[in-house]
């Protein structure tokens, strides 16, 4: 776990366009969002499955 975060801290390379640029979604966040969905499936379908 410490090791992904101090992975995660180093500096990148600077980005096209001066800087101004937007940086794209990297693999963590779309992994981070994915189990977000994930979840928010399984508590709705709990939610049904309940009534």
């Amino acid at each position: 776990m410490t090791l992904a975060f101090s992975l995660s801290a180093q500096p990148s390379p600077p980005t096209p366009g001066g800087g101004n640029a937007p940086t794209p979604f990297g693999f963590l966040e779309l992994l981070i969002g994915a189990g977000a969905l994930y979840g928010g499936k399984k508590a709705y379908d709990a939610k049904q499955k309940k009534q």
